[in-house]
């Protein structure tokens, strides 16, 4: 089996960071704490309700809580946004395992109905979490109105595997296994509810990305959909100039594919920010959360890329 030793999250190198050993975070939770079935999630809401209006869901990176979103959410007084932090994360309960995309999308749906948060949902994904966001509007695009992809993953994406001491395709290790359906956590269960190499799945999670994107490459027909890149991109220790020339290609070329999702998206690249923008220019994804929310609404009738622009270039 082609499974990980440590699997270092490097979405095609761009920043790396163990899954293993994440300090939880102390004190109280900021948010509310909500029964989803038998485990409470995080979740925490800023900004005024409106009826009809958006509500800005923001799903953060692999490994990240939902205090990676504080300072965009800040800077976004009058638009109601949530972010929440996925099971085992942050302030939440563990959940059931295994840990797969699957699971975390179905989870994020029941915290959504169990909060009242009603939409309709501009979706927000960091890295790991614009592949939540993508399968979220798949299941759900009939509440889905806009999408910001912040440095988001992708489906051709490469992860570093120690095993194979080699930097391979996630879906090139799928073995063709059914990915198990999601569920509530049963009285008594005791399923790894953390992430475990020996039960990943997403090989044949990215895979089915992949195929679903041969069948219907514009899934989210004409939503507003704005793509954020990182303009600095620094290479990981131990890769030779040769390889990270090629990943760095490679990823750019990745992000621009992803416009293809929608009739209406767009592709902003920050030259000052790394992988990590929601710290390093959380104004500009506010400027371009604000764009699509306005947008969806019927409200804007500038192209968002120009506000995201003169947010990045405002600096």
């Amino acid at each position: 089996m082609a499974r990980r030793g440590t699997l270092l999250i490097a979405w095609v190198a761009y920043s790396t960071a163990s899954l293993a050993g994440q300090a939880r975070p102390t004190g109280p939770a900021p948010g509310v704490l909500v029964d989803v079935g038998g485990y409470r999630l995080h979740m925490r809401c800023t900004g005024p309700t409106s009826a009809g209006a958006p509500t800005v869901v923001l799903d953060a990176g692999a490994g990240a809580f939902s205090t990676a979103w504080s300072a965009v959410q800040q800077a976004l007084p009058g638009i109601r946004t949530c972010a929440y932090d996925r099971a085992g994360w942050g302030w939440s309960d563990p959940g059931p395992g295994p840990r797969t995309i699957t699971q975390e999308v179905f989870e994020l749906h029941s915290l959504l109905r169990a909060t009242a948060v009603s939409g309709p949902y501009v979706l927000v994904g960091h890295s790991y979490g614009g592949l939540l966001a993508r399968r979220y509007a798949a299941l759900h695009g009939a509440d889905v109105v806009g999408i910001v992809l912040v440095e988001p993953a992708h489906e051709e994406s490469r992860l570093f595997y120690t095993k194979q001491d080699a930097w391979l395709r996630v879906r090139q290790q799928s073995e063709g296994r059914v990915v198990p359906p999601p569920r509530a956590l049963a009285p008594g269960d005791s399923t790894m509810r953390f992430y475990d190499p020996a039960r990943d799945y997403w090989g044949e999670e990215f895979q089915a990305f992949h195929d679903e994107r041969l069948g219907n490459p514009r899934m989210l027909g004409d939503i507003p959909l704005v793509v954020l890149a990182a303009g600095r991109e620094d290479p990981p220790p131990g890769v030779s100039p040769e390889l990270w020339e090629q990943l760095r290609t490679e990823r750019r070329s990745q992000l621009a594919d992803l416009t293809a999702l929608s009739s209406q998206a767009r592709l902003i690249r920050d030259p000052t920010s790394g992988h990590d923008i929601p710290k390093d220019n959380p104004q500009l994804i506010a400027a371009c959360i604000a764009s699509v929310v306005k947008l969806a609404a019927g409200k804007e009738v500038v192209d968002p890329a120009a506000r995201c622009v003169q947010a990045s270039s405002g600096r």
